[in-house]
């Protein structure tokens, strides 16, 4: 059985029959991109998507860039870091370990994360909560310049980013 005539049976089962339309353009349009996977126990297997390597180049060296900027007292008790994974950058600040029975771990906590949509070929800024979920930072459209998010994160015009 196909994973689609399996999605039109559960909403059918479910009461769903006028979603079945909706469903069905859904997973046309999902088709589209995803050309050349499998589907795997019943899962949709999406395609890595990859990062634009000028951008990452450009977060990495604001990354480095905060951190050579530190005043000498700090170092050693903040530093920045970012985390790549296939759809996104995720900014972290990082401190040393405040008690010795916490173990030599520095803390590594979301600052900001920014998303690549490969479709539209832009990025989406988004500010990190203390539970390190992500929230869309509505106040700069998405944007295909990664260092227009930057600079934004930088100014911190509502104190959302570092407080």
């Amino acid at each position: 059985m196909s994973l689609e005539t399996w999605e039109k049976k559960v909403l059918a089962r479910i009461g769903a029959a006028d979603r079945v339309a909706e469903v069905e353009k859904e997973l046309r349009l999902a088709a589209g991109e995803l050309a050349g996977t499998l589907p795997i126990d019943r899962h949709i297997v999406f395609p890595m998507s990859k990062l634009p390597d000028q951008d990452v180049a450009r977060v990495r060296r604001w990354v480095d860039a905060r951190n050579e900027s530190l005043p000498e007292r700090a170092i050693g008790q903040i530093r920045y870091e970012m985390d790549v994974d296939p759809r996104a950058i995720t900014l972290r600040e990082c401190r040393p370990p405040w008690r010795e029975d916490f173990g030599p771990e520095w803390t590594r906590m979301a600052i900001a994360r920014l998303r690549y949509a490969a479709a539209k070929a832009e990025w989406t800024l988004y500010w990190c909560d203390r539970n390190e979920k992500s929230h869309v930072y509505d106040l700069v459209e998405p944007s295909q310049d990664v260092d227009a998010l930057l600079a934004e994160v930088d100014a911190d015009p509502t104190a959302i980013f570092w407080g």
